[in-house]
């Protein structure tokens, strides 16, 4: 039966699941509220929008090779050491940060920073090992619920601090407040959480060197799951083409900070009213079903986003907001389902790193030519990725779920 928030796997510990959605609590609602003015704040730090698209692509590129060693710790020498270990270098990134006074010393801590984020394999492979096949839906959206929940108001709080204090130093705040909650999660994780991955589970993929055996994983997804493999990869190039939105709606379109930050308030709370039904959703309709409408979602968000900049502003950016959050809620859900229900258990550290670091690789290239042709015209990359996002379309409608 299993627990009745969670429907647990028995062999593996169930307070993994409370500990994760308890980190989440804490650190992503401050780490969120960060973030809302992020690209402003490099503006102010003196970068132009092609300095920003090289922070993200470098940090995503840099997150890309770190999985792969990461997938392969997680397997080899456990999920709980890595996370645990990496938490704090994390938050000591956040800390350097914090003390950055110029865009370039951004980017070179942003690159150690996604170095020691390798053990997000570790993550995804400890949820994955601690839920039961029939209730992965049910259970992912509730590891999101409580996280929602809290960062609803990171918007408003996001706000408030740059209104008191400013763009730069209203950020700042924010991000020594982020590493002050990564300290946290970390001794949260030190003391509550379990190893999910036995020794002689550990052992069985040991055997061979770490490319030999990246081969062997690479060769798993190429013959159970590539049509959704190749999906992930374009959802990161959808994601590069469309990361100036904070620079487009606030400066381009000159909906201001304020507007911005009651956006963003909206895409959180319908995410949190979503969240559950979309898991409920993937484990009663299927996980292809779900992606699919979910997809279909972000066309009508894109489109919305791009009439904005011809009429009736307020109204179109809200539907963008409503619609891109619950095509998220549901992809949140839908798209690990899926990946947890192919994938076996031994792999999965390793098979996560494939997968995240080939959408990494579209994302970071995609990154970097939407802050080329972001310049010369501000509505050409949300046209490119509405083109990528029909493809994808059509691609998980010709997916047969078994």
């Amino acid at each position: 039966m299993g627990n009745r928030i969670f429907r647990l796997d028995r062999s593996n510990p169930k307070s993994n699941l409370y500990v994760m959605m308890l980190s989440g609590a804490i650190w992503t609602p401050i780490s969120t509220a960060m973030g809302i003015y992020w690209q402003i704040y490099l503006t102010m730090l003196g970068a132009s929008p092609i300095d920003i698209a090289i922070i993200a692509m470098s940090s995503t590129m840099v997150l890309t090779f770190s999985r792969f060693l990461g997938g392969y710790l997680a397997d080899v020498i456990g999920r709980r050491k890595l996370i645990v270990s990496m938490t704090y270098a994390v938050s000591v990134c956040y800390l350097a940060m914090f003390f950055a006074t110029t865009w370039k010393i951004i980017l070179l801590t942003s690159i150690f920073l996604n170095i020691f984020l390798l053990y997000q394999p570790a993550t995804e492979a400890i949820i994955a090992d601690s839920t039961s096949d029939g209730a992965r839906g049910k259970n992912y959206g509730t590891l999101n619920l409580v996280p929602g929940i809290m960062i609803l108001f990171s918007p408003i709080i996001a706000y408030m601090f740059i209104s008191r204090y400013g763009i730069t130093w209203g950020t700042r705040i924010l991000i020594l407040l982020t590493a002050i909650a990564g300290f946290i999660v970390g001794i949260l994780r030190t003391f509550t959480l379990k190893e999910t991955i036995d020794q002689r589970d550990s052992s069985k993929v040991s055997n061979g060197g770490i490319l030999s055996q990246y081969r062997h994983v690479f060769g798993i997804i190429k013959k159970r799951m590539f049509a959704l493999f190749v999906f992930i990869m374009l959802l990161g190039v959808v994601g590069g083409l469309t990361m100036m939105t904070q620079l487009y709606v606030i400066i381009y379109l000159g909906s201001g900070n304020e507007l911005w930050a009651l956006l963003r308030f909206m895409y959180l709370l319908t995410f949190v009213v979503f969240i559950i039904p979309a898991g409920v959703a993937t484990d009663h309709y299927g996980r292809k079903n779900v992606i699919l409408i979910g997809t279909i979602l972000s066309i009508f968000s894109i489109t919305f986003l791009l009439l904005a900049s011809l009429n009736y502003t307020e109204i179109f950016l809200l539907f963008y907001s409503i619609l891109g959050s619950i095509s998220w809620a549901l992809l949140a859900c839908s798209i690990p389902s899926m990946e947890a229900d192919i994938l076996p258990k031994n792999i999965r550290g390793k098979a996560y790193a494939v997968i995240a670091a080939a959408n990494s690789i579209a994302l970071a290239f995609s990154q970097l030519f939407c802050g080329y042709i972001y310049v010369y015209g501000e509505n050409i990359p949300y046209l490119l990725a509405l083109f990528v996002l029909v493809f994808m379309a059509i691609i998980m409608a010709r997916i047969s779920e078994k």
